[in-house]
């Protein structure tokens, strides 16, 4: 699934990884494919998942076909939902990974630049 990501990459993917208390993988998900600009991004959807699969944590994996691994004010306002959306689901969201040609941008290494930690989500 990773290995097709890169500059040949044409439409923005989203890949959900839903993690269990001891942030152990129960699965990952290609959760929407879009296009060179845009992807859905559909809370019900990725939070039912979590739920079904009994996650306590997710993080969301996008990328830019761009090549260039800086958030959109789009990334930026999804973000905010989805972390407004996790409390009230009480789904941890760990991070959210965007991926370019070369690089990546963390939301968790931008604000905290640690490791995951039990019980620091």
């Amino acid at each position: 699934m990773f290995e097709e990501w890169g500059p040949g990459q044409s439409q923005e993917t989203l890949i959900g990884v839903y993690l269990n208390n001891e942030l152990e993988v129960n699965s990952y998900d290609t959760l929407s494919i879009g296009t060179k600009s845009a992807t859905l991004v559909d809370a019900p959807e990725i939070f039912g998942r979590a739920f079904v699969l009994r996650s306590k944590y997710l993080i969301l994996i996008h990328n830019h076909p761009s090549g260039k691994a800086i958030p959109s004010p789009a990334d930026k306002e999804v973000i905010e939902e989805l972390r407004n959306k996790a409390e009230v689901m009480e789904v941890s969201f760990l991070d959210f990974i965007i991926v370019g040609d070369r690089s990546y941008w963390s939301l968790f290494e931008e604000e905290s630049g640690g490791e995951y930690t039990l019980g620091k989500a």
